[in-house]
Parts: structure tokens; sequence; C-alpha cells
């Protein structure tokens, strides 16, 4: 299977709610433990690599080309926000509600202490 192919990356908040961001913009979630999985509306087309969630509706994900996108509703909407880079965003993580970084490529690493 190619990279293209292949959702990197899995977000479990608790055993039953979790996220999933891959390829061509994809965003899926479950609130069963996996079971079911539902597609996320997101307006992305790039590579998604990261997702995180610091609580059940604040979430953020990475990915090509500088890409971040947030919600605050769950994953129901997705907006973007400026990351200030063009560089592929492989990861995304928070140490608090406000704080985070996010680390790419050409050892790109930027970080938020406002939520984004």
């Amino acid at each position: 299977m190619s990279k293209t192919q292949v959702i990197p990356l899995l977000y479990f908040l608790n055993e039953n709610t979790g996220w999933a961001a891959g390829s061509s913009g994809v965003i899926v979630n479950t609130t069963d433990g996996g079971e079911n999985w539902n597609i996320q509306p997101c307006d992305e087309t790039g590579s998604l690599e990261s997702i995180f969630f610091t609580g059940t509706l604040t979430g953020y994900t990475a990915g090509e080309n500088g890409t971040i996108m947030k919600t605050t509703n769950g994953g129901i909407n997705w907006t973007y926000l400026n990351s200030g880079t063009t560089e592929y965003l492989e990861s995304v993580c928070f140490s608090n509600a406000n704080t985070g970084w996010a680390a790419g490529s050409s050892g790109t690493m930027i970080k938020t202490t406002n939520a984004g």
C-alpha cells in the first residue's frame, strides 16, 4: 500500500472516541471504539499527517503545504489556521488547551501559546 492510501495517525481521546486523518484531506471519527467510522466534512484535498484533540470538541490536524486546521465542535467543521510555513507538517500535539507544537520537514517546528 502506498503512503497516499494509508491513514497515518489515529488519536483516541478515550476508549470510544477517536479520530484519524489521512490522504486527500480525509478525516474520520468513531464514537464506539472503532466499530463504525464517520467521514468528517473538510475542505482540504492534500494529505493530513497528524490529528490531536485537546478535549471532546477542540482538535487540530496538520499536513502538507503547512496545513493546520482546527475544529471547535468535535470535527463537524474545520477552519484553516495560518501556520506561517509551507513545509510538510508531520506531527501536531498540545500540552494543554493553549500550548501546542507542529513539526515537519526541513527541521520545521512551530509553536502556539493561544490555541492556534
